[in-house]
């Protein structure tokens, strides 16, 4: 296999950070849990959480995003460099996203959340500045549906990575799809496919996903789509073709992030020559990994070798 080539994450980067402590009592006050704080930690969140499953995999990872000029968005780009990643944050006139946990006893008490939903029809030219210096073949779109992801952003992505050879992989959010028009795929999970499809999709149901699936990716031009489906694992969603591959998770503790791991080594596994077939697998295996961690947890080449070692194709 050959190392992973240049990969370009686009989409809405956040900053987590945790408060961590104990609980022992209930405030005199009111009627809350008291958490005795013993650390804080801060990790990239968002579409960061996918620039940083891709390095950690060892792919040469650019990020594309808005930061605003506050300490969240300094730290962000400060966890950015860190991490080996090409930073490409420019500022925009909006507070970085950003979402404090604080977790008593390893359970969630409360979440705050600092965000503005905006978008600006200028951020497109820091995109094409992007693409005339530098050609991605392989490009992540991670919309959270905070702003960037427009349709005139996406589809200038696509139309450019499409006639340059490349692919496009989307996770996407909301029901306009048309901004995904012509992607190589787009990975939903069953919530969103339903929501775009106009009524629930049973889960137990494969013929009535496939089916749905198949016009869904017909009435938008993508090659395919991959749907999660929490216990029931994956269907991939072809023109010929819909296969289903059972979840690998062995205990599920915390899903946070699970989108962002299984988008992240599909496209890496794609870039390094798998087939499109065992990059699912691999990236189904990343996610049973992923899950049974707390937080958003980050997949490394060492979590996935005895994937990797199991399925090393047989020499010629």
């Amino acid at each position: 296999m050959k190392q992973a080539a240049n990969l370009l994450v686009l989409g809405d980067v956040m900053l987590d950070r945790y408060i961590v402590g104990t609980v022992s009592r209930i405030s005199p006050e009111a009627p809350v849990p008291v958490v005795r704080v013993h650390r804080e930690e801060i990790s990239l969140g968002g579409a960061g959480n996918v620039a940083l499953n891709a390095a950690k995999l060892e792919a040469k990872t650019t990020l594309f995003g808005p930061i605003g000029a506050d300490d969240n968005g300094r730290a962000l780009h400060n966890l950015v460099l860190e991490h080996g990643i090409e930073p490409h944050l420019f500022q925009a006139e909006i507070p970085t996203i950003a979402k404090i946990r604080v977790i008593g006893n390893h359970q969630q008490i409360v979440r705050y959340d600092y965000e503005e939903v905006k978008g600006s029809a200028s951020w497109l030219s820091h995109l094409q500045a992007l693409l005339s210096e530098t050609t991605y073949q392989h490009v992540i779109i991670s919309d959270y549906g905070k702003g960037l992801c427009s349709e005139a952003l996406c589809q200038y992505l696509i139309q450019t990575v499409t006639a340059q050879g490349g692919m496009v992989i989307v996770d996407p959010k909301g029901i306009n799809w048309a901004k995904y028009q012509g992607a190589f795929m787009i990975t939903p999970n069953l919530k969103e496919l339903s929501e775009v499809w106009g009524s629930p999709l049973p889960n137990e149901d494969d013929v009535a996903i496939a089916q749905a699936g198949a016009e869904i990716r017909q009435r938008f031009q993508v090659q395919h789509l991959l749907v999660t489906r929490s216990e029931r694992g994956m269907s991939l969603i072809s023109a010929n073709e819909v296969i289903h591959f059972p979840t690998q998770a062995q205990s599920v503790y915390d899903v946070t992030g699970a989108g962002d791991t299984v988008i992240a080594t599909l496209m890496v596994s794609l870039a390094m020559g798998y087939s499109l077939q065992d990059a699912i697998r691999r990236a189904n295996f990343a996610a049973g990994i992923a899950v049974s961690k707390f937080g958003t947890y980050a997949i490394t080449k060492d979590d996935l070798k005895p994937w990797d070692i199991e399925n090393k194709p047989s020499e010629p």
